[in-house]
């Protein structure tokens, strides 16, 4: 039984892994500049930060079976988590200061059909 759990827990984070490298190319291919990947500190985490154009884009990354289960799967709480990360992100990196800042959602379904929803302006 742990086993089972065990293997399913690992091929939910290859998900995870796979869902994240998919949207970062989604977003080089609409333009955008990738700055970090799996950016993580003790305020929380954020999947990718990227760049385009005078904005910082802070982006979560959802996959699940349908667009709709993805993008109800980022709620208050995460944007709240993000949003700390994005602060000590930008603490650490004066050069950005004055940029607009963003959260953007990237919710992805079993069929790897992409939708970028750009959310939040902070």
């Amino acid at each position: 039984m742990k086993q089972d759990m065990k293997r399913a827990l690992q091929t939910t984070y290859i998900k995870g892994i796979f869902a994240e490298y998919l949207a970062a190319a989604f977003l080089l291919v609409k333009g955008y500049r990738i700055l970090k990947l799996r950016y993580k500190c003790k305020h929380g985490e954020v999947d990718i930060i990227c760049k385009k154009g005078n904005a910082i884009i802070f982006v979560e990354v959802k996959y699940r079976p349908t667009l709709d289960q993805a993008l109800f799967a980022i709620d208050r709480q995460k944007y709240k988590r993000i949003q700390s990360a994005a602060l000590h992100f930008l603490k650490g990196t004066p050069i950005y200061t004055g940029y607009d800042l963003r959260i953007d959602a990237i919710v992805i379904n079993r069929r790897l059909f992409v939708s970028h929803e750009k959310c939040i302006i902070l």
